[in-house]
């Protein structure tokens, strides 16, 4: 797959909120059969900007967020990991149970699915899902035109 890419995050809460999605353009490389996204995310404020890099491959995926807000989720299926949510209010305890990850590749494009229980400040919050599917900028611009 290409260098230039155009990432779609799809996040659900299963509280019945409404599902989030941002599309925005990304970098990807792949070696050694690790995979590794990079991309940004706007605030609320569109003066302040996340950015993301995520790194999958070997049944993990490893989501580091770095600006106004900071956290390094890991997700092993089955497996419950801890990290800190630091925020501009402060800082968090977060846990993350892993239930389901997956990840489809082919030729033009990947597509990575977690299902998985979020805890925040040892209050278990809900089941949440994030569906991320990579493509070549290039392909996606192509289809848009038809």
């Amino acid at each position: 797959m290409t260098k230039d890419v155009l990432v779609t995050v799809k996040g659900i809460q299963t509280a019945g909120e409404p599902p989030v999605e941002l599309v925005t353009p990304g970098e990807y490389y792949s070696k050694d059969g690790i995979h590794y996204l990079f991309y940004n995310e706007s605030g609320d404020d569109a003066k302040s900007t996340t950015r993301n890099r995520i790194r999958f491959g070997d049944g993990q995926v490893d989501v580091r967020k770095e600006g106004a807000v900071s956290v390094n989720l890991l997700f092993v299926k089955d497996k419950r990991t801890v990290s800190n949510y630091s925020t501009p209010f402060g800082t968090l305890a977060t846990a993350v149970t892993t239930t389901q990850l997956s990840m489809q590749e082919s030729e033009n494009d990947i597509t990575l699915f977690v299902r998985y229980s979020l805890c925040i400040g040892g209050n278990d919050m809900e089941d949440c899902e994030v569906n991320i599917q990579i493509s070549p900028r290039e392909l996606r611009a192509e289809a848009q035109e038809c």
